[in-house]
């Protein structure tokens, strides 16, 4: 790409980002270079990209055609047409055709009440992105009992996928465990501890009034609200935007995605792992439907990969396990987010080498060449002492040994207008984090802690 669309590209991205330091770097570049720059009026923001898509833009083009106003939601989120399809497919991987869909904002900040489409038009609308073979196969799957985990012999009554991990029990079984549990909505399988979606419970109940009055308290909420504490079997109500859950009967605190104890700032992955290591990403049999972590981080990985990678495309994946890299990285972001005025996202950037490097940074995290004992300067500092990778693939792809890229998880801070290159004693100064020279888009961390790689990506030729 010509260096001069390149920064006007740029451009447009700080500008819709509202990322002044490096709106102001880059218009000081096409001043000083005479380039003729047109701003598109980018006017809304994706309100469920931050969940659906983290690290990427989430600015678009004011057109009706572009996004999609749920038909009830209480904070008037847009949301755009990827984060729709992705959303859709998932949810209906999950539990089918519901009551309801909820908006998918409203779903991240764990706002209950919202619902995506009016509801005689909401089966038209997934049919539109599952495909009507899907729905109808669906319904057909509703229809008949032969799914039901209690391999029971209520031939007549409908199946339901009951929980996020995709327990299936018939109506039956659901008014069972319903009236014999001591929490009305905990899932009817015995060793699980997720909650039914609260419109299964209300539509297997519906013609039983006296299981309707017991559990009418959970029902006045919709969706996943609650979950049950795996150390008492204690309710626990989640809370909105926040990554942990409590138990007020014992107080312990465990992760609101594995029920694990509480890992904030480290993946579910790595806090279960003590040991570095590196595991394959499994291929899911239909995208549409992760059954698990690992095939989701396979899915991230090519998206990420194959949406700024622009002429290849992803063969395989691995993904990086470091519980120390993360608790490093954890306590350095947190470090750095003191000194600055308005919060700031992780970004995903990239970095070329040989396999025999990946190795060493996947086992130990990455080091700084001349500074990091026993780590040497590979190629040169032209930019100064640091951490280099690339905010684009494309640069990146010149320093590969072989044909894998690794792709990391880095946190800016404050960019400063000066390398570090005399006195490598000022990589600690608490005003200025990193470099990012434009329109190159090379970006230089100051510190080995602003950055934990992620996954090692095979790719070839489109």
């Amino acid at each position: 790409m010509d260096h001069r669309q390149q920064a006007a590209d740029s451009l447009e991205q700080a500008v819709a980002s509202k990322n002044t330091e490096w709106a102001t770097a880059l218009i000081d570049y096409i001043i000083s270079n005479r380039i003729q720059v047109k701003i598109s009026p980018l006017k809304f923001q994706c309100s469920s990209h931050i969940f659906m898509f983290p690290g990427m833009p989430s600015f678009f083009l004011e057109n009706p055609n572009n996004y999609h106003v749920p038909y009830h939601c209480a904070n008037s989120h847009k949301i755009c047409n990827d984060c729709l399809i992705n959303f859709i497919t998932w949810q209906f991987g999950m539990s089918g055709l519901g009551k309801y869909y909820e908006c998918p904002a409203c779903a991240g900040h764990r706002i209950p009440g919202s619902i995506l489409y009016h509801p005689d038009l909401e089966e038209k609308k997934v049919a539109s992105y599952v495909g009507e073979d899907a729905v109808n196969a669906d319904k057909w799957s509703r229809a008949t009992h032969a799914q039901c985990n209690n391999f029971c012999n209520n031939i007549s009554s409908q199946a339901y996928s009951v929980c996020a991990d995709n327990h299936i029990f018939c109506e039956v079984c659901i008014q069972n465990a319903i009236e014999a549990a001591k929490f009305s909505l905990k899932c009817p399988n015995k060793n699980c501890k997720r909650i039914m979606a609260s419109w299964i419970a209300e539509q297997a109940c519906f013609e039983k009034k006296d299981l309707l009055k017991k559990i009418w308290e959970d029902l006045k909420i919709e969706g996943f609200l609650f979950n049950l504490c795996p150390n008492c079997d204690a309710r626990i109500k989640t809370p909105t935007a926040s990554a942990e859950i409590k138990c007020t009967e014992c107080g312990k605190k465990y992760c609101i995605d594995c029920l694990e104890e509480s890992h904030i700032g480290i993946s579910c992955l790595a806090a279960s792992e003590d040991q570095a290591k590196v595991v394959d990403l499994p291929v899911p049999a239909d995208f549409s439907k992760p059954k698990n972590k690992l095939e989701r981080e396979y899915l991230n990985a090519k998206f990420v990969f194959e949406q700024n990678a622009r002429d290849k495309v992803m063969v395989s994946a691995k993904m990086i396990i470091n519980k120390a890299v993360e608790m490093r990285y954890k306590a350095k972001k947190e470090e750095i987010s003191k000194t600055l005025a308005d919060r700031e996202d992780d970004i995903y950037v990239w970095h070329g080498s040989s396999a025999a490097a990946y190795d060493n940074i996947a086992k130990n995290g990455f080091g700084i060449g001349g500074v990091t004992p026993g780590v040497a300067v590979k190629t040169n500092t032209a930019f100064g002492y640091g951490v280099y990778t690339a905010t684009d693939p494309q640069l990146s792809f010149s320093y590969v040994v072989g044909d894998t890229i690794l792709c990391c998880k880095a946190f800016k801070g404050n960019l400063g207008n000066n390398t570090v290159a005399a006195n490598p004693a000022d990589l600690n100064n608490p005003n200025q984090h990193a470099y990012l020279k434009l329109p190159e888009g090379i970006l230089v961390l100051f510190s080995t802690d602003q950055i934990v790689p992620v996954y090692l990506i095979k790719y070839r030729n489109a």
